[in-house]
């Protein structure tokens, strides 16, 4: 199946900047923008390349919202939101 990435997450995460991502594609961008040329902690790149691709490809309420809990997670623990 082909990745969709204009799903939106489990709930909408607003950034300490006023951004918000509503979709796994805004948050796609967003890790890109903020995290795509330096090499992060496993969490990131765990989130990015594992739960949200997943996420886009099953479209699965249950793979969303651990996609989405687990960037959460990793925006609260570098003060992002």
């Amino acid at each position: 199946m082909e990745p969709d990435w204009k799903r939106p997450l489990a709930r909408v995460l607003r950034l300490k900047g006023g951004e918000e991502l509503r979709t796994l594609r805004d948050a796609g961008e967003f890790a890109q923008r903020r995290w795509g040329q330096v090499r992060q902690s496993a969490a990131i790149q765990h989130t990015v390349e594992l739960l949200m691709m997943r996420a886009a490809e099953t479209g699965d309420a249950g793979d969303i919202a651990e996609a989405t809990a687990q960037l959460e997670h990793t925006l609260v623990s570098r003060r992002e939101i």
